[in-house]
């Protein structure tokens, strides 16, 4: 009887030691989400601010040559691209398949959508916590439009990302290329209005 005791107490102190690591190994991932959009084709060219000194009077003039009810042509491509991971550690194959082929190497914290053609709007849900650079590759986005701090922020881009002029060449190509930081927090979506990169 004293073994069969002596058993059940050592059976419970292995169980109760299981049962208080669970919790960890369980716990929820701490994840956020971003979501935005840019300006569609129609509406951004289709209605301008006349600031010009040479306007008449100001106000909103209408682009008389834009396509009536025009949207996007082509979605902008989309990435969140992790600002505190080693890049130089991926291999020249991953680099060359993701710039290539669009394949995101693996454990990279890198994630890509497009917009929707009809409104713009883009969406990245269960991402990590962290910073991340949100890269727009847009065939109708301005680049001249970016304010100091996107240009910082594209600047480090490119020291960050392995041969930079093969992203350029492969994924941006004739398109705008917006750059802005974003930190992702859990339980909370960062919204990007549009225009504001």
């Amino acid at each position: 009887m004293k073994r069969f005791y002596q058993s059940l107490t050592v059976a419970l102190a292995l169980a109760l030691s299981a049962a208080t690591s669970l919790p960890a190994a369980s716990a929820a991932p701490a994840v956020g989400a971003v979501t935005g959009a840019v300006y569609t084709h129609g509406s951004e060219r289709g209605m301008k601010i006349a600031s010009a000194p040479d306007a008449s009077a100001g106000g909103i003039s209408w682009d008389l040559a834009a396509p009536k009810n025009k949207f996007h042509d082509k979605e902008a491509d989309v990435w969140l691209i992790g600002k505190d991971f080693t890049y130089d550690k991926l291999s020249d194959k991953e680099i060359d398949d993701w710039y290539h082929f669009g394949k995101i190497p693996a454990n990279a914290p890198v994630y890509h959508t497009t917009t929707d053609k009809k409104t713009g709007k883009y969406e990245f849900h269960d991402i990590p916590e962290g910073t991340y650079f949100l890269v727009i590759l847009d065939s109708y986005g301005r680049d001249a439009a970016q304010n100091l701090t996107e240009l910082d922020d594209k600047q480090q881009l490119r020291q960050k990302l392995p041969n930079w002029e093969s992203f350029e060449l492969f994924n941006v190509g004739p398109r705008s290329c917006l750059v802005q930081m974003v930190t992702v927090k859990r339980d909370e979506t960062v919204t990007v209005k549009p225009g504001a990169i």
